[in-house]
C-alpha cells in the first residue's frame, strides 16, 4: 500500500497542532502561524482544528448541541497517529459554550509530551508557553483611571469557566480595588467571547445606565460593543470609552480604531515551535515561559495620540483589502468545486466501494496530494453523554494518493489507534489536517488530508458536503436492502428527478406533473388554488449568516407550506427560494385562500417568536382560484398566481435580520 510503513522504519518526529474554530481570527492566526515556523523542521505535521459552530453564530439559536460533541471528539482522533509531542491552543480549543477543564481534555489524548498555549494550568508532562493575561488586563485598566480618570467601569467578562477570562477578571477587580473603586455586582457581565453579546449589553446597560468606559474581555465582544453603543447614537471613544483584548486585524479598522490589549501570537506560536523542536531534539530548555501583553493605544479609549508601534500593527489597508480579495475569489472557486463533489457518487446500483471510489476520483480532481477516509464500523447517533466520543477502531474506506485510488468494502482494513500514521507518513514530509464527517448529530468518522495550511476552510467545506453524501449513501443503502423487485432500480431514479433533496418536497417537474395529474383527475366544475411563493430575503440571510442558515431558512419555509396544505396536496420547491403548490378547495369549500395565508402566516410567527433564529423567517404568497373543465390551461393558472405574487412581495419587511 502506498506511503505504507512496517513497524520496525523509523519514522518522521510528528507533531498534532490543536486550535479552536477556524471561524475565529485568534485561533486561525495562531494555527497559521505554528505551520509556518515548523516549515524548516524535518517534522511530519498533523493539525487538528476545531469547528466549533457556537463561536461564529449566536449560542441561543443553536438548540442543537450536536457540533459541540463533534467539535470535542475531533481531538481524541490524535490517538490513531503516533505524535510525539502535542502543542494545544487550549484557550481556544476548550469551548466558550461548555469548556472542558484542561484534565479531562487531556485524559482523551495520547500519552505523549503536552505544550500548552495560552492556558497556565500546571499539568504533568505538560509546560506552558502564555500571555501574561493579569498584567496585560491591568496596564488597560491603569491606563483608563490614571491618564483618563474614569471610575465607573463596566466589565465584559468571557465565560466563567475559561482560564483567559478568569485571569483578565481578577486583574479588573485587582486594580478597582487598589484604587478604591467598588465594582456593583451588575457592572460585570459574562459573554461568550463572540460578537454575538448585543442582547447582554443591552440588558446590563438598561439596568444601570452609561458606564465612564466599558472594558471587554477580548475584541470580538468589543465588536458587539459597538455595535449597541451606535444604535443608541453614542460615539465610542467619544462618549464613551471601549476597550478590548487580543489586537486582532479587525480591531485597526473599527470606527474609531479599538485600543486594546496586544498579544503577540506569533511570538507565543514561535516560543511553542522552538520548544517542540527542542524536545524533539533531547537538547535545550523545556520549561514553561509566560510573554508580556502590553496595552495598544487606540482611539477607543479616548485618546488622541495613538501607540501603533507594535509588531504585526502596520500593515496596510490596501494590503489587507487585496489579501482579502484573493481569499474571496479563492473561496468561490472552491465553493463551486465543492458544491459540484456529489455530481457523480451515486450511481443505479450503489455500494460503498463504488461510491468512495467515485469520491477518490473527485478529490483527485481537486488536485488533492493525498487523502483518506476513515468510518466507524457503523454510523453513531450521537447524544448527550457524548461530548468527546472517538472509537475503539477505525475503517480504512478510501485511500487517494495522487492519482491512484483505491477503495473498500467489506474488506476495508481495520485501523487501531496508533495505526494511521503508518498511512499518512511517506518519504517526505507532510502536513496533514483531519476533519469530522458528519450529518446533523450522525458521526461518520474522519478525512485526512494533506494540504497547505491557507485552504483548510476549503476541505472543511468538502468535508460538510462529503458528511451529506454519507448520509444520502446510507439511506440509499438501506432503502436498496427493502426495494422490492419493481421498484428497485426505476423508483431510484424517479424519486430522484422528482424530489427536491433538501426539503425533501417535490422540485419543478415533479410539482407539474403532479399538479396536471390532480387537476385532470377531479370531476369538472371542482375548485381549486394555485399558489406561488418566495421566501423573503433569502440572499440577505445567506450573505448575514451563511448558507447552512439559508438551506435551514429554506426548510422552515418548505414546513410552514406544507403545514397550511390539506393532507395529499402537490407542493414543490422551484428555485432556490421558490415554491408551488396547488389544493383543492374540498367539495364543500372547507378550504380557502384566507385559511391558507393565516396558516402559513401563524407557522412563521410561531417560528419567529420562539427566538431560534437570528432572522425572522417571513414568505410572500401568491394565490390563483380555477375550476376544473374550463378552458384555462395550469401555464396560465401558475402565471396568475405568480402576479399576485409579485403583489405580495412589495409588503414584505425590508429586512429579515433580527
Amino acid at each position: 500500500m502506498a506511503n505504507q510503513k512496517t513497524d520496525s522504519m523509523q519514522h518522521r518526529p510528528v507533531v498534532g497542532i490543536m486550535t479552536g474554530s477556524l471561524h475565529t481570527e485568534n485561533s486561525s492566526k495562531i494555527g497559521t502561524a505554528i505551520s509556518h515556523f515548523f516549515n524548516e523542521a524535518d517534522v511530519d505535521i498533523r493539525l487538528y482544528q476545531g469547528l466549533d459552530a457556537r463561536r461564529y453564530i449566536d449560542a441561543s439559536i443553536y438548540l442543537d448541541k450536536g457540533f459541540d460533541y463533534h467539535y470535542y471528539s475531533l481531538f481524541g482522533y490524535s490517538r490513531y497517529e503516533r505524535p510525539d509531542i502535542l502543542i494545544i491552543s487550549f484557550s481556544t480549543v476548550s469551548g466558550v459554550v461548555d469548556p472542558l477543564p484542561l484534565q479531562e481534555f487531556l485524559s482523551h489524548l495520547p500519552d505523549v509530551p503536552v505544550i500548552i498555549m495560552e492556558d497556565d494550568t500546571e499539568m504533568p508532562g505538560c509546560i506552558n508557553v502564555t500571555i501574561d493575561n493579569y498584567h496585560g488586563m491591568k496596564s488597560c485598566l491603569e491606563h483608563l483611571l490614571d491618564v483618563h480618570g474614569y471610575r465607573d467601569i463596566m466589565f465584559v467578562s468571557g465565560p466563567r469557566k475559561v482560564a483567559d477570562a478568569y485571569m483578565r477578571l481578577r486583574a479588573f477587580e485587582d486594580t478597582m480595588k487598589e484604587h478604591d473603586i467598588s465594582v456593583p455586582m451588575d457592572r460585570i457581565v459574562y459573554g461568550d467571547f463572540t460578537e454575538n453579546v448585543d442582547r447582554l449589553i443591552e440588558k446590563a446597560l438598561d439596568m444601570r445606565g452609561l458606564p465612564d468606559a466599558i472594558v471587554c474581555a477580548n475584541d470580538d465582544m468589543a465588536v458587539s460593543v459597538y455595535r449597541v453603543l451606535k444604535s443608541r447614537g453614542l460615539e465610542p471613544g467619544r462618549d464613551i470609552a471601549v476597550t478590548g483584548f487580543d489586537n486582532i486585524p479587525t480591531s485597526r479598522y473599527m470606527d474609531p480604531p479599538l485600543s486594546t490589549v496586544y498579544q503577540d501570537f506569533r511570538k507565543v506560536a514561535k516560543v511553542a515551535v522552538e520548544k517542540a523542536i527542542s524536545y524533539l531534539s533531547g537538547d535545550g530548555d523545556f520549561t514553561s515561559c509566560i510573554l508580556p501583553a502590553d496595552f495598544l493605544v487606540r482611539a477607543s479609549c479616548g485618546c488622541r495620540e495613538m501607540n501603533t508601534n507594535v509588531e504585526g500593527d502596520d500593515e496596510s489597508p490596501f494590503t489587507d483589502r487585496v489579501e482579502g480579495q484573493r481569499i474571496i475569489d479563492q473561496l468561490k472557486v472552491d465553493n463551486i468545486a465543492a458544491s459540484l463533489l456529489n455530481r457523480n457518487l451515486f450511481t443505479e446500483d450503489i455500494t460503498l466501494s463504488g461510491f468512495f471510489r467515485s469520491l477518490g476520483r473527485q478529490i483527485s480532481l481537486l488536485n488533492t496530494k493525498r487523502s483518506y477516509i476513515c468510518l466507524l464500523e457503523e454510523p453513531k447517533q450521537l447524544t448527550d453523554k457524548d461530548k468527546m466520543f472517538t472509537p475503539d477502531r477505525l475503517y480504512l474506506r478510501m485511500f487517494q494518493d495522487g492519482k491512484d485510488i483505491r477503495a473498500y468494502d467489506e474488506t476495508a482494513p481495520v485501523i487501531e489507534p496508533g495505526e494511521l500514521t503508518d498511512y499518512t507518513s511517506g518519504d517526505t514530509k507532510s502536513h496533514m489536517a483531519t476533519f469530522l464527517l458528519f450529518y446533523g448529530n450522525i458521526h461518520y468518522g474522519i478525512m485526512c488530508v494533506e494540504l497547505d495550511v491557507s485552504r483548510m476552510l476549503f476541505y472543511y467545506t468538502m468535508s460538510l458536503h462529503i458528511g451529506s453524501a454519507l448520509r444520502y449513501l446510507y439511506l440509499a443503502l438501506d432503502q436498496k436492502e427493502t426495494l422490492t423487485m419493481l421498484r428497485e432500480k426505476n423508483q431510484i431514479l424517479d424519486y430522484t428527478a422528482s424530489h427536491d433533496p433538501l426539503t425533501g418536497h417535490l422540485n419543478r417537474a415533479g410539482a407539474m406533473g403532479e399538479a396536471f395529474n390532480l387537476v385532470h383527475e377531479h370531476r369538472k366544475g371542482s375548485h381549486f388554488v394555485a399558489v406561488m411563493a418566495d421566501l423573503d430575503h433569502l440572499k440577505q440571510i445567506n450573505d448575514t449568516f451563511g448558507h447552512t442558515a439559508g438551506d435551514d431558512a429554506i426548510c422552515v419555509a418548505a414546513a410552514a407550506i406544507a403545514n397550511a396544505l390539506p393532507e395529499g396536496s402537490p407542493l414543490g420547491r422551484t428555485g432556490g427560494d421558490e415554491f408551488m403548490a396547488l389544493f383543492y378547495c374540498g367539495d364543500n369549500m372547507e378550504f380557502t385562500i384566507d385559511s391558507f395565508r393565516e396558516k402559513v402566516s401563524a407557522y412563521c410567527e410561531k417560528v419567529n417568536a420562539d427566538g431560534s433564529h437570528p432572522y425572522y423567517v417571513g414568505i410572500s404568497l401568491g394565490c390563483f382560484e380555477f375550476e376544473t373543465g374550463t378552458d384555462i390551461e395550469l401555464p396560465t393558472i401558475l402565471k396568475n398566481a405568480d402576479e399576485d405574487l409579485y403583489k405580495s412581495k412589495k409588503k414584505r419587511r425590508e429586512s429579515v435580520i433580527r
